[in-house]
């Protein structure tokens, strides 16, 4: 015959598994330095430069010279030819029924669109 278990032994046995389960719970510091600071610093010098001094200037003209009728006509241009990808796009997927009304839609935009 096997001796059975004392409530100690079990309470020393479960205490055992507790502290076992939630030593695997710690979770560790973050890091607090970033090897990329100094180009990120430098890059976004940059593009805060190039937005001031030649973007946002860029684009404050195009909306005064264009209407906004000709921004959506321009708009859905370029949507259109961004169209092929997203027919391969939904090929991928395999989702044949969006890549049959994408490339309706791509016709029709192209021919009378």
């Amino acid at each position: 015959m096997s001796p059975t278990p004392t409530p100690a032994h079990l309470r020393a046995g479960l205490t055992a598994l507790c502290v076992a389960l939630l030593a695997g719970c710690t979770i560790a510091k973050p890091r607090t330095d970033d090897p990329w600071e100094g180009f990120n610093r430098k890059m976004y010098a940059f593009n805060d430069a190039a937005d001031k001094a030649v973007i946002r200037p860029t684009a404050m003209a195009y909306r005064k010279v264009t209407s906004a009728n000709m921004r959506r006509v321009i708009a859905n241009f370029f949507a259109n030819i961004r169209m092929p990808i997203t027919i391969v796009n939904d090929l991928l997927q395999v989702e044949p029924k969006l890549a049959l009304r994408n490339t309706g839609r791509f016709a029709i935009n192209t021919t009378l669109g």
